[in-house]
C-alpha cells in the first residue's frame, strides 16, 4: 500500500472509532436518544451563535425533580437552561428538561413539535 493509502485507511478507522463512541453514548442515554441529541445541539449551538459561557457548575440534582421558575424574554432562553443544566460536580449528565410551553407549540408538527414533546413540555 502506498502512504497515501494508509493514510486515507487509518484515517477511516479514526472516524469509525469517532462514530462509534459517539453513537454508543447516544444510544446508552438514560434520557433517550433523542434528548441527548437535543443536548448535543444546545451544547454546540449557544455558544457558537450567542457565545454561551458555563462558569459553574449546575446545581440541580442529578436525580430528583428541581422547579426553577425564570422569567425569561427571548425564545432561546430555555436551550441556555438545558446547555447550562449538564454540568453537574459529579460529572456529565443529561436529563430531560420541562418547560411550561403554549399549547400550540406542541401539538404542531415539525421540528418545535418534536422538540416540545422530546423534552416533554407542558401545555
Amino acid at each position: 500500500m502506498s502512504p497515501d493509502e494508509w493514510g486515507v485507511l487509518i484515517l477511516g478507522v479514526y472516524a469509525a472509532i469517532g462514530l462509534g463512541v459517539v453513537g454508543w453514548q447516544c444510544l446508552s442515554c438514560p434520557a433517550g436518544w433523542d434528548v441527548w441529541v437535543l443536548c448535543l445541539i444546545a451544547r454546540l449551538y449557544s455558544p457558537l451563535m450567542f457565545n454561551q459561557r458555563i462558569r459553574a457548575k449546575c446545581p440541580f440534582p442529578k436525580d430528583g425533580a428541581t422547579l426553577v421558575i425564570i422569567n425569561h424574554r427571548s425564545p432561546v432562553d430555555p436551550m441556555f437552561i438545558l446547555s447550562g443544566s449538564q454540568e453537574k460536580r459529579t460529572g456529565h449528565f443529561v436529563r430531560i428538561v420541562e418547560f411550561m410551553t403554549a399549547r400550540e407549540y406542541v401539538e404542531i408538527g415539525g421540528p418545535i413539535g418534536w422538540i416540545c414533546r422530546t423534552m416533554q413540555s407542558i401545555p
